[in-house]
């Protein structure tokens, strides 16, 4: 990827990142943080997504691996909200609650497939521009990535 290209996704990646977390603080909106809506552990990912972002600004071959690695780590997020609260169904029908609550609606099925979509498209991306070098590709040409 050509030095301006990375830079300027990389710092997109920042500023989003950013803006994101501004957004979450002022207005409550999780939208980087999928499965840790209200969670205090927003916070530390926020700072994790920071650092990170730092680091493949400036190691550009770190780039697609910390890409695969925050993919990997959100789809794992959208699966456990949607598995933890359908573990803890039977739970919720021990007690008598109403099980509505505790299980996902369209919205949300929807939501977790389109994001574990996105999550899975970053995924393979990152994996094929990491193994690029490894297979003998060569990148593609300038302009061609969609990139520059």
């Amino acid at each position: 990827m050509p030095a301006f290209s990375h830079r300027l996704l990389a710092g997109y990646y920042l500023a989003g990142t950013l803006a994101f977390a501004v957004l979450d603080a002022w207005l409550g909106v999780g939208i980087r943080v999928p499965g840790l809506e209200g969670s205090a552990a927003r916070w530390p990912y926020y700072a994790g997504l920071l650092i990170l972002g730092g680091i493949a600004l400036r190691i550009p071959g770190a780039a697609p691996w910390i890409g695969m690695g925050e993919s990997l780590t959100n789809l794992v997020l959208v699966l456990l909200g949607i598995l933890l609260p359908i573990w803890s169904l039977a739970g919720v029908l021990d007690a008598g609650e109403d099980p509505a609550g505790a299980v996902m609606g369209l919205s949300g099925v929807l939501g977790a497939l389109l994001a574990g979509g996105v999550f899975l498209l970053g995924f393979y991306e990152g994996l094929y521009r990491a193994t690029a070098t490894a297979r003998g590709a060569r990148p593609p040409p300038k302009g061609m990535d969609g990139l520059t």
